[in-house]
Formats: C-alpha cells, structure tokens, sequence
C-alpha cells in the first residue's frame, strides 16, 4: 500500500511507459490534403541525403532518443519529384530510398563503439505489399493510424480531400504489415468533428483485426491540435476532458494484449488521469526534429514523472519494440541485432548522457 501527497491510499502503484523520439521528416509531399494536416500547404526540404541523416541521427542520440520517426506525406511514390530526387541519390524509387534509410539507423551505432543505438519507425500511410517485403529486414515497427472510424468524416473538413480515409480502405491497408508479421501501431486522432460512438468502433475493429492477424502493438488516441497553414487551423483543440473520455471508451473495448497509449507530449499533467482512465502509455515525446531542437523536453518529461509519482504512478522511458513482441515474433537479423545492442548499452556509459549540453548547445 502506498499514500499519495493528498493522503489517498492505493494499494499499489500503476505504471505507465514513454518513449524518447526524434522526427525526421523526410518529405512534405502527398497526394492528400487531411483538414488537420498542413504538409501540403507548407514548404517541404529536399529529400535528406545520408550525410544529412547521420548528422540528425547524431543530433537525436546525443539528446537520448531511443527511436527516430521517419515522416513522409501518403500515395507519393510514383511524384516525378520525389522518384527523379530517389534516383539522383542512386536509388530505383522511394522505398528503395526509404530502406536505404531505414537500414542507415539500424547499422549505425553499438555500445562497442560508444554510440547510443537507435531504432526507426515509419509513420507515411499505406505501404504496399511489395514495399513492405523490401522493407521488413530494416523496419521494427511501423505507423499507420485509422484516424478515424467515422465515415461522416469525409465531406467534413477534415476528410474532405482525404479518400483514402474511410475505415474499409484503412483497415485493408493495416492488414498488408500483418501479412508479413510487421509490428504495427494504429489508433485514432480525437477532436477533429468525429462521432464520440466512432471511437468504439474504432477499438473494436483493431481488436477484430489484432485477434485474426497479432500484430498491432499499440492503439494511439493522439489529440487534435490545430496546425498553422491547415484547413482546421482555426478549430479549437480538443478538450482534456474529451481525451480522457476517449481513453476510458477505447480500453473499455480494445483487446487487452494492445498497448493503449495516449499521446500527452504537450498535455503532460493529464499521465495520472490517463492511467486511471485505462492508458498504459504515453507516446513519443519528441526530442527535436528536422527543424528545430526542442529545448524545453527533458525538464518537462522531469516534472511530468516526478507529478505522477505523487500520484502513485510511476513513469518510466521503454523501448520502441515492447517487450511481449520481441518474444513471440521472429524478427528480421538487422532489427534483432539493433535491439540486442539496445539492451547492452547504457546510458551512462555509451556517451549519451540525454543532455542538451552533450551536443555542445
């Protein structure tokens, strides 16, 4: 039994995970236009080259990421842009350079040679299934969230432009990584005009697909936040209170074995009641990214861990691939390799101290 400071008595203490992230956006470009997105409407870089992704990879192990995000907009494999960039670099299309990428994350760094290593995510909508066979022996997991269960979504602003955001056409795309046993992480996005019933829907079809295919490892509830430069730049965020009433309708119905996680970067005061209301995870909380460093993190995941501890909630960092995973699936060599070396290193003796003055800032 444990008391909180407000002399509540729990019996013991709940637990939540959180995963350091750095994002590297490779591209801007898709052939969609999501209401809540604004990659269409802002200026993208130039496809990075491997000297440049070194140097962000660099960037995010000194400031202690356990993982890199790799973004990319939907459905632009075949943009003469981004195919005629693919092929300056030497490469036959965008998944070979996407793999190329992947692979560059996983081969470089070890203990042994006192880096801190690092694993990469993709987060880039539909892959298809030939894609996806080139890039399994590089990917330990990847990204590809429902968005939402609510079809009326379509002629609202968020999906309006957006066809490829009904639940069929997403649900048939998450089949394809489970197929070849790709880890996976789905979820939905709250607070972008859905039916508060499309977020049981929602679980209960990822449930449905988990039980038929085992490979989805987290269900994400992510908060709607107005971007600059979106069509839904003018919409209020969603509320505290109807993110946490998502959280405790999703776990109401999700499979128990799926890893609920609430993404709370710039909500962290909401951890204790998000674990009360069922989560057991907190997402990524970026680090930096292709534009900016983000400074302020490390002392806000500080307070946001020390908060829940008065709680009677402990926070701890975890690793990109959990661990129920790693023992039931036969994972490619280069991604088992990776994760071995994230179990051999330590963060005080691989040269990553997690500090922003170890990158010299």
């Amino acid at each position: 039994m444990c008391r909180t400071q407000s002399g509540k008595l729990i019996s013991a203490m709940q637990s939540l995970t959180y995963i350091p992230d750095f994002q590297i956006v490779l591209t801007r470009r898709c052939a969609f236009d999501c209401g809540y997105c604004n990659f269409r409407r802002t200026a993208t870089p130039v496809l990075p080259s491997k000297k440049q992704i070194v140097r962000l990879m660099q960037t995010a192990r000194r400031l202690g990421a356990r993982e890199i995000t790799l973004v990319g907009g939907e459905g632009i494999a075949h943009l003469q842009e981004i195919v005629s960039t693919a092929r300056y670099y030497g490469f036959a299309s965008w998944f070979d350079y996407v793999k190329f990428v992947c692979e560059t994350i996983l081969d470089a760094g070890g203990p042994q040679q006192g880096r801190r290593p690092l694993l990469p995510r993709l987060e880039m909508g539909p892959v298809s299934l030939t894609d996806l066979v080139k890039l399994k022996p590089f990917l330990p997991v990847m990204t590809l969230l429902i968005h939402s269960a609510d079809d009326g979504l379509q002629s609202r602003p968020a999906h309006a432009h957006a066809p490829q955001k009904t639940l069929s056409q997403r649900l048939a795309a998450l089949e394809l990584p489970g197929q070849l046993g790709i880890p996976t992480i789905t979820g939905i996005m709250v607070g972008i005009g859905e039916e508060r019933g499309s977020w049981e829907r929602a679980a209960q079809a990822v449930t449905n697909l988990n039980k038929r295919m085992g490979h989805i490892q987290n269900f994400v509830i992510r908060p709607f936040y107005p971007l600059p430069y979106s069509a839904m730049a003018k919409q209020a965020p969603v509320s505290d209170e109807v993110l946490i009433d998502a959280v405790g309708v999703v776990r109401g119905v999700l499979d128990k074995k799926i890893m609920l996680t609430v993404e709370l970067q710039h909500r962290p005061h909401l951890a204790a009641a998000a674990a009360k209301a069922g989560a057991d995870d907190l997402g990524r909380f970026f680090l930096g990214d292709s534009d900016r460093l983000h400074f302020e993190m490390p002392e806000s995941i500080e307070k946001m861990i020390a908060d829940a501890r008065a709680e009677g909630i402990e926070i701890t960092e975890r690793m990109p691939l959990t661990d129920n995973f790693i023992r039931r699936r036969e994972l490619p060599q280069a991604v088992s390799m990776a994760l071995a070396r994230c179990r051999q290193g330590n963060d005080g003796k691989d040269g990553s101290s997690g500090h922003l003055e170890a990158i010299g800032m």
